[in-house]
């Protein structure tokens, strides 16, 4: 970036020495397809959703896991909380892929690594229900 502001006539230059996405550029024709808008609703609706389950609900759960295996009924809150945290993860991930056309969008690196923790997230949830049937098996836990 380079910023020249002369004080001769009060001209302001920009000058970019690398190309502007097409997508940030503002045309100025205040057309916008009410699909772009549903898009980006989606998008932050997304992001939202997700903060929870992995922000909120997800540490949460591997807390209750961790600190209070002490108190009757320590399974039932984490089962709660982590499966909370998926079918939110399931339920936003489903509804961003029915919105996006697949011939047009790419995959970036976003969705790469949100598939590969999409898949380690099933597969941890497998563990859990054997380990959970285990432990039942073996002990009478309080839950």
């Amino acid at each position: 970036w380079e910023y020249d502001n002369s004080s001769k006539g009060g001209t302001t230059t920009v000058t970019l020495d690398r190309p502007i996405p097409i997508s940030l550029l503002d045309t100025g024709s205040g057309s916008s397809s009410d699909d772009d808008d549903d898009l980006d609703t989606i998008h932050i609706v997304h992001a939202c959703v997700m903060f929870v389950a992995w922000g909120v609900f997800a540490p949460a759960g591997v807390f209750v896991a961790r600190f209070y295996k002490h108190y009757a009924h320590w399974m039932r809150v984490h089962l709660i909380l982590m499966f909370s945290a998926v079918l939110l993860s399931l339920i936003t991930i489903i509804a961003l892929m029915s919105e996006s056309d697949p011939e047009i969008d790419s995959w970036n690196s976003h969705q790469i690594i949100g598939a590969m923790v999409g898949v380690v997230m099933l597969v941890n949830v497998l563990i859990g229900l054997q380990t959970k049937r285990q432990l039942a098996s073996v002990e009478s836990p309080n839950y």
